[in-house]
């Protein structure tokens, strides 16, 4: 048995997750990833950055995302009304390609222009602009997604974050994650779930078809549904995300979070 923070054995991936690695007398390998979680856990997940997101895997996504954010930005920026003189002034006089595309530092920006907004009795961090924006670029990514290229490495990078990076030689080591919870102890298969691992995996766009994007232009949530080719035959898989601010005190800054609860497959 081995305790992971220490060392992984005989040329194991260095981003197994396992807590815990035993080596079996057959010479086989399995680990253990330990969570402690309220509620149903589903695999695999993501959580981070939308720009850290798309730019896991290097390639042009991770500019077609900056581009789609800022033209949210500037699309939200021509709803506000010329009515309202001070906020509709502040807005238009605001470069937004000029901040980073961070979830924070943006955030003394912001609060000036949230002042201009008050003044004119408009919520900058609600319904008059934020909403706007993060619905706009909610709209934009979901449709981007529809192209199977860049669905392919929306997969592609799930498994990354899933299974981290695969190295020459490497020694297989499915694991399992153990969920703790005041009430006992659940396991389940992660990794050595062999047609999930190969959706993500995926290596050809043309196996994806029939890809809809569903978005009620209105809430911070959206899912994408696809026909995929598996090694266990044709599957339809949903995959739910979210995005939106997760900065404590208002809305920070420009990259939104992204995140999903996991990908259903029928």
């Amino acid at each position: 048995m081995y305790w992971t923070p220490r060392t992984k054995p005989a040329n194991i991936n260095p981003n197994n997750p396992s807590d815990i690695i035993i080596e079996l007398s057959s010479g086989d390998f399995i680990g253990y990833s330990n969570k402690i979680a309220a509620g149903k856990d589903v695999t695999p997940k993501f959580n981070t950055n939308i720009v850290a997101f798309f730019g896991k895997l290097g390639g042009p996504a991770v500019d077609d995302i900056k581009e789609l954010i800022d033209s949210s930005w500037n699309e939200a920026s021509k709803s506000v009304p010329t009515s309202a003189n001070n906020a509709k002034t502040a807005v238009s006089n605001f470069d937004i390609s000029k901040e980073a595309f961070s979830e924070t530092t943006s955030q003394k920006a912001f609060a000036s222009l949230a002042m201009e907004f008050q003044k004119d009795d408009l919520e900058f961090y609600g319904k008059d602009f934020y909403y706007p924006f993060r619905n706009n670029l909610i709209s934009k990514v979901s449709n981007y997604l529809t192209n199977p290229q860049n669905l392919k490495y929306f997969l592609n990078t799930i498994a990354r974050y899933t299974y981290g990076e695969t190295i020459e030689n490497e020694t297989p080591c499915p694991y399992k994650l153990l969920v703790g919870s005041e009430g006992g102890s659940t396991i389940k298969d992660v990794s050595d779930n062999k047609v999930l691992r190969s959706i993500v995996s995926i290596k050809d766009s043309s196996d994806l078809k029939n890809i809809k994007a569903n978005y009620d232009r209105s809430s911070q949530s959206f899912s994408i549904t696809v026909s995929i080719e598996t090694i266990d035959g044709p599957k339809d898989l949903e995959i739910p995300v979210t995005m939106r601010t997760r900065s404590a005190g208002g809305w920070s800054g420009k990259s939104l979070y992204i995140t999903s609860p996991g990908l259903r497959v029928s």
